[in-house]
Protein backbone atom coordinates (compact mmCIF):
# COMPACT_ATOMS: atom_id res chain seq x y z
CA UNK A 1 0.00 0.00 0.00
CA UNK A 2 1.30 3.19 -1.08
CA UNK A 3 1.79 6.09 1.72
CA UNK A 4 -0.96 8.99 1.49
CA UNK A 5 -0.49 11.77 -0.15
CA UNK A 6 -0.65 15.21 2.21
CA UNK A 7 -2.74 18.47 1.38
CA UNK A 8 -0.14 20.10 -0.42
CA UNK A 9 1.03 17.13 -2.36
CA UNK A 10 3.70 16.06 -0.30
CA UNK A 11 4.58 12.88 1.09
CA UNK A 12 4.75 12.18 5.11
CA UNK A 13 8.83 10.76 5.64
CA UNK A 14 8.56 7.04 6.82
CA UNK A 15 8.52 6.13 10.48
CA UNK A 16 12.39 5.65 11.04
CA UNK A 17 11.79 4.85 14.65
CA UNK A 18 9.43 2.02 13.74
CA UNK A 19 11.54 0.77 11.17
CA UNK A 20 14.70 0.19 13.35
CA UNK A 21 12.13 -1.27 15.88
CA UNK A 22 11.25 -3.93 13.40
CA UNK A 23 14.85 -4.45 12.80
CA UNK A 24 15.85 -4.75 16.52
CA UNK A 25 13.05 -7.50 16.68
CA UNK A 26 13.71 -9.15 14.05
CA UNK A 27 17.53 -10.03 14.94
CA UNK A 28 16.42 -11.11 18.88
CA UNK A 29 14.30 -13.30 17.19
CA UNK A 30 17.20 -14.80 15.13
CA UNK A 31 19.81 -14.66 17.96
CA UNK A 32 16.77 -16.62 20.00
CA UNK A 33 16.27 -19.33 17.27
CA UNK A 34 20.16 -19.71 16.97
CA UNK A 35 20.86 -19.89 20.35
CA UNK A 36 17.64 -23.00 20.79
CA UNK A 37 19.41 -24.79 18.05
CA UNK A 38 22.59 -24.65 19.10
CA UNK A 39 21.72 -25.53 22.86
CA UNK A 40 20.45 -28.85 20.85
CA UNK A 41 23.41 -29.38 18.96
CA UNK A 42 25.18 -32.96 20.11
CA UNK A 43 28.08 -35.62 18.43
CA UNK A 44 29.62 -34.05 15.60
CA UNK A 45 26.17 -31.92 14.44
CA UNK A 46 27.31 -28.73 12.13
CA UNK A 47 25.32 -25.53 11.82
CA UNK A 48 26.62 -23.07 9.26
CA UNK A 49 25.18 -19.62 9.08
CA UNK A 50 26.43 -17.25 6.00
CA UNK A 51 25.45 -14.13 3.93
CA UNK A 52 22.99 -15.18 1.80
CA UNK A 53 25.46 -14.98 -1.61
CA UNK A 54 26.85 -16.63 -4.52
CA UNK A 55 30.69 -17.72 -3.09
CA UNK A 56 32.59 -15.94 -5.51
CA UNK A 57 35.77 -17.62 -6.89
CA UNK A 58 38.51 -16.08 -3.98
CA UNK A 59 37.59 -17.16 -1.05
CA UNK A 60 34.44 -18.03 1.11
CA UNK A 61 31.52 -15.40 2.82
CA UNK A 62 31.33 -14.17 5.52
CA UNK A 63 30.23 -16.69 8.27
CA UNK A 64 30.04 -18.11 11.69
CA UNK A 65 30.08 -22.01 11.73
CA UNK A 66 29.49 -23.81 14.85
CA UNK A 67 30.42 -27.72 15.40
CA UNK A 68 29.52 -30.19 18.23
CA UNK A 69 32.81 -32.09 19.39
CA UNK A 70 31.23 -34.14 22.44
CA UNK A 71 27.99 -34.41 24.24
CA UNK A 72 27.85 -30.52 25.08
CA UNK A 73 30.85 -28.88 23.74
CA UNK A 74 30.53 -26.67 20.97
CA UNK A 75 33.27 -25.16 18.84
CA UNK A 76 32.64 -22.00 17.15
CA UNK A 77 34.82 -20.08 13.95
CA UNK A 78 34.96 -17.13 11.90
CA UNK A 79 36.93 -17.65 8.91
CA UNK A 80 40.69 -15.50 9.15
CA UNK A 81 41.19 -13.67 6.12
CA UNK A 82 43.29 -16.95 4.66
CA UNK A 83 39.82 -18.23 3.60
CA UNK A 84 37.74 -15.10 2.76
CA UNK A 85 37.01 -13.92 -0.39
CA UNK A 86 39.10 -10.77 -0.45
CA UNK A 87 35.77 -8.40 -0.87
CA UNK A 88 34.86 -9.31 2.65
CA UNK A 89 38.39 -8.98 4.40
CA UNK A 90 38.87 -8.48 7.88
CA UNK A 91 40.70 -4.81 8.27
CA UNK A 92 42.52 -4.69 11.70
CA UNK A 93 39.76 -3.19 13.52
CA UNK A 94 37.64 -5.78 12.63
CA UNK A 95 39.96 -8.36 13.80
CA UNK A 96 40.54 -6.41 17.41
CA UNK A 97 36.51 -6.39 17.49
CA UNK A 98 35.91 -10.38 16.98
CA UNK A 99 38.97 -11.07 20.04
CA UNK A 100 36.90 -8.44 21.73
CA UNK A 101 33.84 -10.19 21.33
CA UNK A 102 35.47 -13.18 22.64
CA UNK A 103 37.07 -15.32 19.36
CA UNK A 104 40.36 -16.48 20.07
CA UNK A 105 43.15 -15.51 17.35
CA UNK A 106 43.87 -18.27 14.88
CA UNK A 107 46.87 -20.53 16.14
CA UNK A 108 48.15 -21.71 12.88
CA UNK A 109 48.30 -21.71 9.06
CA UNK A 110 45.79 -23.16 6.71
CA UNK A 111 47.78 -26.27 6.00
CA UNK A 112 49.15 -26.40 9.75
CA UNK A 113 48.38 -29.33 12.44
CA UNK A 114 46.23 -26.79 14.54
CA UNK A 115 46.35 -29.19 17.47
CA UNK A 116 43.41 -27.44 20.27
CA UNK A 117 43.79 -24.58 17.57
CA UNK A 118 42.23 -23.39 14.40
CA UNK A 119 43.21 -21.82 11.24
CA UNK A 120 40.08 -19.36 11.97
CA UNK A 121 39.11 -17.47 14.76
CA UNK A 122 37.92 -19.78 17.53
CA UNK A 123 36.18 -20.41 20.50
CA UNK A 124 35.08 -23.14 22.60
CA UNK A 125 31.92 -23.27 25.03
CA UNK A 126 29.33 -25.83 26.62
CA UNK A 127 26.33 -25.81 24.85
CA UNK A 128 25.00 -24.05 28.17
CA UNK A 129 26.78 -20.96 26.57
CA UNK A 130 24.46 -20.86 23.54
CA UNK A 131 22.90 -17.48 24.09
CA UNK A 132 26.54 -15.95 24.29
CA UNK A 133 27.29 -17.91 21.14
CA UNK A 134 24.19 -16.62 19.80
CA UNK A 135 25.24 -13.01 20.09
CA UNK A 136 28.77 -13.38 19.49
CA UNK A 137 27.69 -14.55 15.96
CA UNK A 138 24.69 -11.70 15.77
CA UNK A 139 27.40 -8.92 16.73
CA UNK A 140 29.63 -10.62 13.87
CA UNK A 141 27.16 -10.35 11.32
CA UNK A 142 26.24 -6.89 12.39
CA UNK A 143 29.12 -4.98 13.58
CA UNK A 144 31.71 -6.80 11.70
CA UNK A 145 30.31 -7.25 8.13
CA UNK A 146 27.87 -4.90 8.39
CA UNK A 147 24.58 -7.18 7.58
CA UNK A 148 21.77 -4.84 8.07
CA UNK A 149 18.93 -7.81 8.73
CA UNK A 150 18.80 -11.39 9.32
CA UNK A 151 16.93 -11.86 6.60
CA UNK A 152 20.49 -11.26 4.18
CA UNK A 153 21.73 -14.52 6.13
CA UNK A 154 21.14 -18.34 5.08
CA UNK A 155 21.67 -21.09 8.03
CA UNK A 156 22.15 -24.97 6.92
CA UNK A 157 22.95 -28.02 9.51
CA UNK A 158 23.75 -30.98 9.05
CA UNK A 159 23.38 -34.30 11.72
CA UNK A 160 20.83 -35.04 13.71
CA UNK A 161 19.06 -31.79 12.97
CA UNK A 162 20.05 -31.16 9.40
CA UNK A 163 17.96 -29.19 7.62
CA UNK A 164 17.92 -25.09 7.15
CA UNK A 165 16.98 -22.73 9.87
CA UNK A 166 14.13 -20.68 8.75
CA UNK A 167 13.94 -17.14 9.31
CA UNK A 168 12.20 -13.88 8.02
CA UNK A 169 13.31 -13.19 4.33
CA UNK A 170 13.99 -10.89 2.66
CA UNK A 171 10.88 -9.91 0.31
CA UNK A 172 9.06 -10.08 3.79
CA UNK A 173 10.93 -8.08 5.44
CA UNK A 174 11.10 -5.03 2.86
CA UNK A 175 7.56 -5.66 1.68
CA UNK A 176 6.25 -5.46 5.54
CA UNK A 177 8.42 -3.60 7.40
CA UNK A 178 9.87 -0.75 4.99
CA UNK A 179 8.42 2.29 3.67
CA UNK A 180 8.01 2.45 0.15
CA UNK A 181 9.45 6.07 0.47
CA UNK A 182 12.56 4.51 2.43
CA UNK A 183 15.86 5.39 0.83
CA UNK A 184 18.22 2.02 1.25
CA UNK A 185 21.92 1.72 0.10
CA UNK A 186 22.62 -1.71 -1.62
CA UNK A 187 25.81 -2.78 -0.55
CA UNK A 188 26.78 -4.44 -4.05
CA UNK A 189 24.54 -5.57 -7.36
CA UNK A 190 23.03 -8.99 -5.93
CA UNK A 191 21.50 -6.62 -2.81
CA UNK A 192 20.47 -4.12 -5.44
CA UNK A 193 18.49 -6.74 -7.44
CA UNK A 194 17.39 -8.33 -3.99
CA UNK A 195 15.53 -5.16 -3.26
CA UNK A 196 13.73 -4.30 -6.61
CA UNK A 197 12.76 -8.04 -6.59
CA UNK A 198 10.82 -6.92 -3.15
CA UNK A 199 9.87 -4.01 -4.72
CA UNK A 200 8.03 -5.64 -7.91
CA UNK A 201 6.68 -8.59 -5.51
CA UNK A 202 4.94 -5.98 -3.14
CA UNK A 203 3.84 -4.06 -6.46
CA UNK A 204 2.58 -7.39 -8.35
CA UNK A 205 1.13 -9.46 -4.77
CA UNK A 206 3.46 -11.99 -6.63
CA UNK A 207 7.31 -12.87 -7.62
CA UNK A 208 7.99 -11.12 -11.15
CA UNK A 209 8.87 -13.29 -14.33
CA UNK A 210 12.82 -13.72 -14.39
CA UNK A 211 13.87 -14.52 -18.16
CA UNK A 212 17.53 -16.55 -19.14
CA UNK A 213 19.57 -13.30 -18.87
CA UNK A 214 17.95 -12.89 -15.05
CA UNK A 215 16.35 -9.85 -16.02
CA UNK A 216 12.83 -9.30 -14.52
CA UNK A 217 10.13 -9.17 -17.58
CA UNK A 218 6.28 -7.54 -16.85
CA UNK A 219 3.62 -7.19 -18.98
CA UNK A 220 2.12 -3.91 -19.30
CA UNK A 221 -0.66 -2.87 -21.85
CA UNK A 222 0.53 -6.25 -23.59
CA UNK A 223 4.08 -5.19 -24.31
CA UNK A 224 7.20 -6.54 -22.30
CA UNK A 225 8.99 -4.61 -19.88
CA UNK A 226 12.35 -5.38 -18.77
CA UNK A 227 13.20 -4.75 -15.28
CA UNK A 228 17.07 -4.76 -15.41
CA UNK A 229 19.27 -3.86 -12.44
CA UNK A 230 22.82 -3.02 -13.65
CA UNK A 231 25.24 -5.50 -13.19
CA UNK A 232 28.23 -2.76 -12.49
CA UNK A 233 26.73 0.53 -12.21
CA UNK A 234 23.58 1.14 -9.16
CA UNK A 235 20.88 1.88 -11.67
CA UNK A 236 18.13 0.06 -12.20
CA UNK A 237 17.23 0.19 -15.91
CA UNK A 238 13.29 0.08 -17.39
CA UNK A 239 13.35 -1.03 -21.56
CA UNK A 240 10.53 -1.39 -23.35
CA UNK A 241 10.72 -2.81 -27.32
CA UNK A 242 7.92 -0.80 -29.29
CA UNK A 243 8.84 -1.13 -32.99
CA UNK A 244 10.79 -2.48 -35.65
CA UNK A 245 11.03 -2.71 -39.10
CA UNK A 246 10.70 0.79 -39.00
CA UNK A 247 10.69 2.35 -43.05
CA UNK A 248 12.42 5.99 -43.49
CA UNK A 249 14.71 7.17 -40.42
CA UNK A 250 14.22 10.64 -41.10
CA UNK A 251 10.53 10.79 -40.48
CA UNK A 252 10.95 8.75 -37.38
CA UNK A 253 13.66 10.99 -36.10
CA UNK A 254 11.28 13.74 -36.34
CA UNK A 255 8.54 11.56 -34.65
CA UNK A 256 10.56 10.61 -31.96
CA UNK A 257 11.65 13.87 -30.96
CA UNK A 258 7.65 14.77 -30.61
CA UNK A 259 7.61 11.57 -28.50
CA UNK A 260 10.41 13.09 -26.26
CA UNK A 261 8.56 17.16 -25.95
CA UNK A 262 5.21 14.81 -24.54
CA UNK A 263 7.18 12.14 -22.61
CA UNK A 264 9.90 14.07 -20.87
CA UNK A 265 10.49 11.05 -18.58
CA UNK A 266 11.29 8.36 -21.16
CA UNK A 267 14.31 8.27 -23.37
CA UNK A 268 13.32 6.87 -26.66
CA UNK A 269 15.88 5.39 -28.70
CA UNK A 270 16.13 4.54 -32.32
CA UNK A 271 18.43 2.03 -33.28
CA UNK A 272 18.58 0.38 -36.76
CA UNK A 273 15.21 0.04 -37.72
CA UNK A 274 13.85 -0.57 -33.98
CA UNK A 275 12.70 1.92 -31.31
CA UNK A 276 13.33 1.51 -28.00
CA UNK A 277 11.59 2.96 -24.53
CA UNK A 278 14.05 3.24 -21.40
CA UNK A 279 14.06 4.67 -18.08
CA UNK A 280 16.86 4.60 -15.93
CA UNK A 281 16.01 4.83 -11.94
CA UNK A 282 18.59 5.22 -9.42
CA UNK A 283 19.56 2.50 -7.72
CA UNK A 284 21.38 4.55 -5.29
CA UNK A 285 20.18 4.82 -2.62
CA UNK A 286 17.65 2.67 -4.26
CA UNK A 287 13.51 3.94 -3.36
CA UNK A 288 10.63 1.51 -3.95
CA UNK A 289 8.48 4.33 -4.85
CA UNK A 290 10.86 5.79 -7.55
CA UNK A 291 10.48 2.55 -9.58
CA UNK A 292 6.78 2.05 -9.11
CA UNK A 293 6.06 6.15 -10.01
CA UNK A 294 7.98 5.36 -13.27
CA UNK A 295 6.60 2.10 -13.98
CA UNK A 296 3.04 3.96 -13.63
CA UNK A 297 4.71 6.56 -16.03
CA UNK A 298 5.36 4.04 -19.08
CA UNK A 299 1.77 1.93 -18.05
CA UNK A 300 0.22 5.31 -19.07
CA UNK A 301 2.58 5.60 -22.01
CA UNK A 302 2.18 1.83 -23.45
CA UNK A 303 -1.92 2.80 -23.14
CA UNK A 304 -0.71 4.68 -26.00
CA UNK A 305 0.65 2.50 -28.34
CA UNK A 306 -1.82 1.07 -30.70
CA UNK A 307 -1.43 0.71 -34.61
CA UNK A 308 -1.76 4.10 -35.27
CA UNK A 309 1.19 4.24 -33.24
CA UNK A 310 3.12 2.04 -35.23
CA UNK A 311 1.55 4.07 -38.47
CA UNK A 312 3.54 7.16 -38.06
CA UNK A 313 6.49 4.91 -37.87
CA UNK A 314 5.88 2.63 -41.08
CA UNK A 315 6.53 0.07 -38.67
CA UNK A 316 5.82 -3.03 -36.90
CA UNK A 317 5.34 -3.07 -32.80
CA UNK A 318 6.07 -5.53 -30.47
CA UNK A 319 2.73 -5.78 -28.60
CA UNK A 320 2.48 -9.89 -28.35
CA UNK A 321 -1.05 -9.52 -26.41
CA UNK A 322 -2.92 -7.90 -29.56
CA UNK A 323 -6.24 -5.38 -28.60
CA UNK A 324 -9.57 -6.33 -28.34
CA UNK A 325 -11.00 -6.76 -31.56
CA UNK A 326 -13.69 -8.62 -33.55
CA UNK A 327 -10.84 -11.35 -34.92
CA UNK A 328 -8.76 -11.64 -31.62
CA UNK A 329 -11.10 -10.64 -28.66
CA UNK A 330 -11.09 -14.26 -27.12
CA UNK A 331 -7.21 -14.53 -28.06
CA UNK A 332 -5.87 -15.45 -24.53
CA UNK A 333 -2.36 -13.71 -23.07
CA UNK A 334 0.34 -14.84 -24.00
CA UNK A 335 2.47 -17.16 -21.43
CA UNK A 336 5.24 -14.56 -19.77
CA UNK A 337 8.14 -17.18 -20.49
CA UNK A 338 6.87 -17.75 -23.87
CA UNK A 339 6.71 -13.56 -24.49
CA UNK A 340 10.44 -13.96 -23.28
CA UNK A 341 11.60 -16.42 -26.17
CA UNK A 342 9.39 -14.19 -28.59
CA UNK A 343 11.42 -11.18 -27.60
CA UNK A 344 15.03 -13.00 -27.95
CA UNK A 345 13.80 -13.90 -30.81
CA UNK A 346 12.85 -10.76 -32.43
CA UNK A 347 16.19 -8.31 -30.60
CA UNK A 348 18.78 -11.38 -31.34
CA UNK A 349 21.01 -11.08 -33.61
CA UNK A 350 20.76 -13.69 -36.24
CA UNK A 351 18.69 -16.79 -34.70
CA UNK A 352 18.14 -17.51 -30.86
CA UNK A 353 20.80 -20.00 -29.60
CA UNK A 354 18.50 -23.37 -28.97
CA UNK A 355 20.09 -23.70 -25.74
CA UNK A 356 18.47 -20.04 -24.59
CA UNK A 357 15.06 -20.90 -25.71
CA UNK A 358 15.72 -24.35 -23.69
CA UNK A 359 16.51 -22.60 -20.95
CA UNK A 360 13.62 -19.65 -20.34
CA UNK A 361 11.88 -23.04 -20.87
CA UNK A 362 13.37 -24.82 -17.30
CA UNK A 363 14.40 -27.30 -20.04
CA UNK A 364 10.62 -28.88 -19.62
CA UNK A 365 9.43 -30.59 -21.99
CA UNK A 366 6.15 -30.68 -21.54
CA UNK A 367 6.42 -26.75 -21.07
CA UNK A 368 8.25 -26.66 -24.88
CA UNK A 369 5.81 -28.74 -26.71
CA UNK A 370 2.67 -26.06 -25.09
CA UNK A 371 4.61 -23.52 -26.44
CA UNK A 372 5.25 -24.57 -29.71
CA UNK A 373 1.30 -25.40 -29.76
CA UNK A 374 0.17 -21.96 -28.79
CA UNK A 375 3.02 -20.66 -31.69
CA UNK A 376 1.47 -22.95 -34.31
CA UNK A 377 -1.55 -21.74 -33.70
CA UNK A 378 -0.78 -17.87 -33.60
CA UNK A 379 1.18 -18.05 -36.83
CA UNK A 380 -1.71 -19.41 -38.73
CA UNK A 381 -3.98 -16.60 -36.99
CA UNK A 382 -2.00 -14.14 -38.11
CA UNK A 383 -1.50 -15.84 -41.97
CA UNK A 384 -5.02 -16.29 -42.41
CA UNK A 385 -5.52 -11.87 -40.90
CA UNK A 386 -2.40 -11.58 -43.49
CA UNK A 387 -4.96 -13.24 -46.85
CA UNK A 388 -8.05 -10.96 -45.82
CA UNK A 389 -6.15 -7.85 -45.31
CA UNK A 390 -4.59 -8.60 -48.30
CA UNK A 391 -8.25 -9.19 -50.09
CA UNK A 392 -9.41 -5.67 -48.25
CA UNK A 393 -5.80 -4.34 -49.77
CA UNK A 394 -5.14 -3.00 -46.44
CA UNK A 395 -1.58 -1.82 -46.46
CA UNK A 396 -1.00 -1.14 -42.78
CA UNK A 397 -2.93 -4.45 -41.82
CA UNK A 398 -0.65 -6.17 -44.14
CA UNK A 399 2.04 -4.82 -42.68
CA UNK A 400 1.22 -5.54 -38.98
CA UNK A 401 0.06 -9.22 -39.82
CA UNK A 402 2.93 -10.04 -41.88
CA UNK A 403 5.17 -9.16 -38.92
CA UNK A 404 3.35 -11.20 -36.60
CA UNK A 405 3.20 -14.13 -38.97
CA UNK A 406 7.00 -14.33 -39.10
CA UNK A 407 7.60 -13.56 -35.33
CA UNK A 408 5.42 -16.61 -34.37
CA UNK A 409 7.13 -18.52 -37.19
CA UNK A 410 10.38 -17.68 -35.58
CA UNK A 411 9.56 -18.64 -32.43
CA UNK A 412 8.50 -21.98 -33.11
CA UNK A 413 11.24 -22.51 -34.59
CA UNK A 414 13.82 -21.32 -31.49
CA UNK A 415 11.37 -23.71 -29.76
CA UNK A 416 11.64 -26.55 -32.16
CA UNK A 417 15.46 -26.43 -31.67
CA UNK A 418 14.76 -26.14 -27.94
CA UNK A 419 12.90 -29.27 -27.69
CA UNK A 420 15.95 -30.80 -29.55
CA UNK A 421 18.38 -30.18 -27.15
CA UNK A 422 15.84 -31.00 -24.44
CA UNK A 423 15.21 -34.08 -26.09
CA UNK A 424 18.99 -35.39 -27.11
CA UNK A 425 21.38 -34.15 -24.64
CA UNK A 426 23.78 -36.10 -23.92
CA UNK A 427 23.73 -38.03 -21.00
CA UNK A 428 25.84 -38.48 -17.93
CA UNK A 429 25.85 -34.46 -16.72
CA UNK A 430 24.78 -34.43 -13.42
CA UNK A 431 24.78 -31.92 -11.48
CA UNK A 432 27.66 -30.76 -8.06
CA UNK A 433 26.86 -32.25 -5.02
CA UNK A 434 25.99 -29.86 -2.34
CA UNK A 435 29.45 -28.47 -1.04
CA UNK A 436 30.54 -30.46 2.10
CA UNK A 437 30.05 -28.39 5.38
CA UNK A 438 32.07 -30.45 7.18
CA UNK A 439 35.58 -28.90 7.64
CA UNK A 440 35.63 -25.65 6.00
CA UNK A 441 38.50 -24.27 7.25
CA UNK A 442 39.53 -26.81 9.14
CA UNK A 443 36.88 -27.19 11.98
CA UNK A 444 40.65 -28.10 13.52
CA UNK A 445 41.03 -31.29 12.17
CA UNK A 446 41.04 -33.06 15.94
CA UNK A 447 39.16 -32.37 19.31
CA UNK A 448 39.89 -29.70 21.65
CA UNK A 449 41.30 -30.69 24.88
CA UNK A 450 37.96 -30.64 27.17
CA UNK A 451 36.70 -32.52 30.26
CA UNK A 452 33.85 -33.85 27.30
CA UNK A 453 36.80 -35.22 25.38
CA UNK A 454 39.63 -37.57 26.59
CA UNK A 455 41.04 -38.80 23.51
CA UNK A 456 41.13 -36.66 20.05
CA UNK A 457 39.85 -38.18 17.29
CA UNK A 458 40.52 -37.83 13.67
CA UNK A 459 37.13 -36.56 12.01
CA UNK A 460 36.10 -37.65 8.51
CA UNK A 461 37.63 -35.53 5.52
Amino acid sequence: MRPERAADGTTPLPDLEKFDQAVELAWREFRGTLADHIGTMRGEDILVVELAEEPGVGGYLPCVQFLAWAEDLVRCEVPSNAFLDPRFALSPADEALLIELGWQHPTCAPDDDPGDGSPAHFLDRTVRWSDQLASMAVAAFRDVWSVPHPSFLRAEAIGSRAGHLTGPTVRDWLASDVDPMLAVAPRDPDHLRDLVEAALTDLLGDQPQVDSDGDFVLTIEGHAVFVIPHATEPVVRLWVPLLYRIGGRTRAAETVADLTARWSHLRFVLREDRLNAVIEVPGFPFVPRHLTDLLDRITAFLATVDRSFAARFDAVGYRTTPSPSADHECVPDVPPSLMAVMQLVLFGEGDLAAETAADVCERDRTTILEYMRISAERAAEWRGSLEKARAEADPDEIALCEGEAAAWSDTLAALSGALRVVSFSRPGLAPAPPWNLRGRWSCSRTRPSSPCSTTPAELAP
